[in-house]
This record gives C-alpha cells, sequence and structure tokens, in this order.
C-alpha cells in the first residue's frame, strides 16, 4: 500500500509537468516549421532570381496540386513555391509569371499542414496580401500596395488558459528578418498586430 500511495503521489506531480512538455512541443514544431518556410522562400527567391511565395493552404498535401487558398480563418496548413510560370517541362509562361498563384508545373518547396488544436493566423499585413508573403529575387517580402518591406507576425497558439505561454509568435521584420518569440494569451487565439 505504501509503495502504491508514493507512486499514486509521484504521478500527481509529474502528470502536470508532462502535459506542460507536450504542448510546448506542439507548439514550437509548427512555429518553426513556419521559420523554416519562410526563410526556404527567402533563400530560393535569392537563389533562383525569381519571386517564391509563402500562402496558406487548405490541401498542402496534395502534391502537384497543392494550392493557395485566399480565405480568412486560421491557417489549417501551408506552401512555399516558385512564381515563375514554369509549366513543369522548363517552358516559362509569362501569363502565370509572378501571378501570386500556384500554377501548374511551379515548384513546389515545401507543404506543411497544422493539426489541430493548433491555431496559426497571420497578421493584418498578410491578409492584406490575400495570405500570401511574396519574397521577391532581391530576397524581401514587400507590401504589393506600397512596395515597402513587409512586416508581419504568425500566431501559432493553442486556445487553452491552463498553458502559461500558449503562443508563438513568428515574426517578420523588414522584409527579411524572422524570429520567434513565446506569449501567453490567456487562452485566446486572435489575429497578432503587424509588429511589437
Amino acid at each position: 500500500m505504501v509503495v502504491v500511495a508514493i507512486i499514486a503521489t509521484l504521478m500527481l506531480i509529474a502528470v502536470p509537468s508532462f502535459r506542460w512538455i507536450y504542448n510546448v512541443g506542439r507548439l514550437t514544431t509548427p512555429a518553426n516549421e513556419l521559420v523554416a518556410t519562410l526563410q526556404t522562400a527567402r533563400m530560393e527567391s535569392i537563389r533562383r532570381n525569381t519571386r517564391t511565395v509563402v500562402c496558406r493552404s487548405d490541401n498542402p498535401d496534395a502534391g502537384a496540386t497543392a494550392a493557395c487558398t485566399a480565405g480568412g480563418g486560421a491557417w489549417g496548413g501551408w506552401i512555399a513555391f516558385v512564381d515563375n510560370g514554369d509549366n513543369g517541362a522548363g517552358v516559362l509562361n509569362a501569363a502565370n509569371a509572378r501571378n501570386g498563384v500556384r500554377d501548374a508545373g511551379e515548384t513546389l518547396l515545401r507543404a506543411t499542414t497544422s493539426a489541430a488544436p493548433i491555431e496559426v493566423r497571420g497578421s493584418a499585413a498578410v491578409g492584406a496580401e490575400a495570405n500570401t508573403v511574396v519574397f521577391r529575387s532581391d530576397g524581401l517580402a514587400r507590401a504589393t500596395s506600397t512596395g515597402n518591406p513587409m512586416s508581419a507576425i504568425f500566431s501559432v497558439c493553442i486556445p487553452d488558459a491552463s498553458i502559461g505561454e500558449n503562443s508563438r509568435e513568428v515574426r517578420l521584420v523588414a522584409g527579411s528578418r524572422i524570429s520567434v518569440s513565446r506569449f501567453a494569451t490567456a487562452g485566446v487565439c486572435a489575429v497578432p498586430p503587424n509588429t511589437r
């Protein structure tokens, strides 16, 4: 009986710690994947001397038919692709180049799915660009309306108030600098501001 009581006491102490570790992993993995996607798109835009796009996608696992989704709300996934109008056979179609839409044949760089209960949301600067971040050949993401380097935040969040720091913010500053910060949002997963 004493051994069972000791084990029960240890479990009462350990279980909350395991839950915290589990939730930290659930937040860190998609935040790191979003950082990797943005960095890959930026590097490929410079390397290929052409535009690359990171966008919200409702079908990121669809391979050749993975496409961008312009609607609002939480991101269930995202893709990065080369926006050069390539038809897949090395022939460029000028009508499809630089249109911000993944056309047939354009190279898919990365595709990621985010599982519930994780909610990924872009700030208003991303929403204003139809849920896309476009890196030009100089490696800078720029706002379409102004041409200025983009500053935006992506929130990767679990809507659970029992988790202390239930949000990771992936920041894109001055069109190229990418960083991650932890935040406590009291269990609310809202659209983040463009800057902090």
